[in-house]
């Protein structure tokens, strides 16, 4: 049984300060108290097991603002806020277990009949202040400034380091106000420039030292519970900052025939928040600390267009489109191993490397150059592999297969995404229909292909699910294959093969048809429509596995996106 109940209120006022107009002060409350209990029995393994848990969450949000407005002498508009703010989330639960119950009958309710006995509690705090003054000023809605300082704490940080500063500025230009572009082909042109800094948070106590309970020594005959040290504490660590400027321009040109807008951004984040790595006889393998910088540039286009426009049919295209390309420019630490890499997570192949020059979602993989085939065994070219395997490229030329042979093959992000948008309208009837993609180019938007989670890439597998006729697998008779023979096992590498997740899906559409207003009102309806819609129809990608977008490969627990088709009919009186 599993019951969960919620008690939420929200309580608000405004007051407009008298004698003093455009003053207000508004306060928002809100909180949100949330328990459950759950409780099972389970008697099919004869001595039956059997819990209970109780849980309680408690979370509430304070919020006081106080805002100005005014406009002097027709043209000088002033819009000035302040916020002070606080937001406090708390939760615990308590579990008990048994298993083995000479009497069954009351189960959860009597866990002490247990043979075996165990209880388990868990809780969690975490608090949040902020505040924030901004200035608004715009001069015949021509000319706009805004100037924003925000002041930002989170509980997780230690103590120095809770709060931090984040300013922001922006400049607007609305150009087609000027007398120049009166009778120009612009119905509306903005110019905007802005600069800013955001913070990124860390998780609940992670710059603490974290220690976890268990049976961790032995006293005679009896186990008792002893501590033992998780994770390190790091009081230096600070808020991650990303500052940047942003260009952007805002248009409506040839009657609006043609509308949208175009950013270009350039970031860089300080203090990037990750787990560096240091030496395992610390008793630790790393520790949450700030390092290194990264930069993003980016460009983004949104278009709206009405290519045509009669009395009887209609057709308007919306166009989006972004691409990103982040670089780590800054890292701690030195190339020991003289790879090219900054030695942060240098330590096995399944550590995430870092190196300066690279994205953040670069991938470090092994070279393949084909498969080992049945003619190198008999030319005695074989020697630490297998007939079906991977060809893997000794990059330093040393006969081994190590981490040092590690190359970049690409990254996880993508080169670019679009969406396109189409929507027809003739008379009664409306189509539209959106084409989403996301694209990696040549070497980005990369997805692991890992067949062998669950057993698929085993020979017994492979063999008795008859896989062979559904991934292509390395066999004596298709010897240019995706993956290597399940007869087979890497053993000088865990090399897994990487593949482009580029695909453009037909997302939605939708068919319509509205009866005529002629017909409706004899019928005595207000509106009748039919319709017929669908979503995810149709995806167009190369990539061996289920859903690309959600990154999930060849693997027994996979699915695929759902499809869905929908009829309808709307009808209003």
């Amino acid at each position: 049984d599993d019951k969960r109940n919620s008690l939420f209120a929200k309580f608000y006022a405004r007051v407009d300060v008298p004698f003093i107009k455009g003053l207000s002060y508004t306060i928002n409350f809100g909180n949100n108290y949330r328990w459950a209990r759950r409780f099972n029995s389970d008697e099919g393994d004869g001595a039956g097991t059997a819990f209970k848990m109780n849980s309680s969450a408690y979370d509430w949000t304070l919020d006081n603002i106080l805002s100005y407005k005014t406009t002097i002498a027709d043209k000088h508009n002033i819009d000035a806020t302040f916020v002070y703010g606080a937001r406090e989330n708390e939760y615990e639960e308590t579990m008990a277990q048994g298993i083995g119950f000479s009497n069954q009958e009351l189960t959860y309710n009597s866990l002490e009949q247990a043979e075996t006995f165990t209880a388990t509690s868990d809780a969690w705090e975490e608090s949040y202040v902020y505040q924030m003054g901004r200035l608004a000023y715009n001069y015949a809605d021509k000319y706009y400034l805004t100037a924003t300082l925000r002041r930002d704490g989170f509980s997780a940080f230690p103590d120095g380091n809770k709060t931090a500063l984040f300013p922001s500025a922006a400049l607007g230009w609305v150009v087609s106000e000027e007398n120049f572009m009166r009778d120009s082909f612009a119905n509306y042109l903005k110019l905007r420039l802005s600069y800013g800094a955001n913070g990124n948070l860390i998780n609940r106590y992670a710059s603490s030292a974290l220690v976890t309970s268990e049976a961790a020594y032995v006293d005679g005959s009896t186990s008792l519970i002893g501590q033992e040290a998780r994770e390190l504490a790091n009081p230096n660590l600070v808020w991650e900052s990303t500052t940047g400027f942003n260009y952007g321009i805002d248009f409506g040109i040839f009657n609006n025939l043609v509308s949208g807008s175009l950013e270009y951004y350039n970031t860089t984040t300080d203090d990037l928040i990750f787990g560096f790595v240091i030496p395992e006889a610390t008793g630790f393998s790393s520790i949450l600390s700030n390092i290194g910088e990264v930069k993003n540039t980016g460009f983004e286009a949104s278009l709206n267009i009405n290519p045509l426009r009669t009395d009887n049919f209609n057709w308007n295209l919306g166009i989006v489109f972004a691409t990103n390309q982040n670089e780590i420019t800054a890292l701690p630490g030195q190339d020991n191993n003289d790879n090219g890499l900054v030695d942060v997570n240098a330590g096995s192949f399944n550590d995430q490397f870092l190196e300066i020059g690279e994205s953040i979602g670069a991938i470090y993989n092994y070279e393949q150059d084909g498969f080992w085939q049945i003619s190198d065994f008999q030319a005695g070219l074989i020697e630490d592999f297998q007939i079906g395997s991977e060809r893997l490229v000794d990059q330093n030329g040393d006969g081994v297969i190590d981490t040092s042979d590690l190359v970049v093959v690409g990254r996880t992000e993508p080169a670019y995404q679009f969406s396109i948008s189409n929507q027809f309208t003739y008379k009664q009837f409306d189509l539209s229909f959106l084409l989403n993609s996301v694209q990696g180019g040549q070497d980005g938007y990369l997805g692991e292909q890992n067949v062998w989670e669950g057993g698929i890439g085993t020979l017994s597998a492979a063999v008795l699910g008859n896989f062979y006729r559904e991934i292509n697998f390395w066999t004596p008779n298709n010897t240019n294959p995706d993956f290597r023979s399940p007869a087979s096992f890497q053993e000088a590498a865990n090399f897994r093969p990487w593949e482009d997740r580029s695909f453009v899906r037909l997302q939605d559409i939708s068919l319509s048809y509205n009866l005529d207003s002629n017909l409706t009102d004899k019928l005595g309806m207000g509106n009748c429509r039919l319709y017929v819609s669908g979503k995810n129809l149709i995806t167009w990608t190369d990539w061996n596995g289920w859903d690309p977008e959600t990154n999930t490969g060849i693997a027994l627990a996979g699915r695929p996106v759902m499809r869905s088709i929908a009829l309808g009919l709307d009808i209003s009186f």
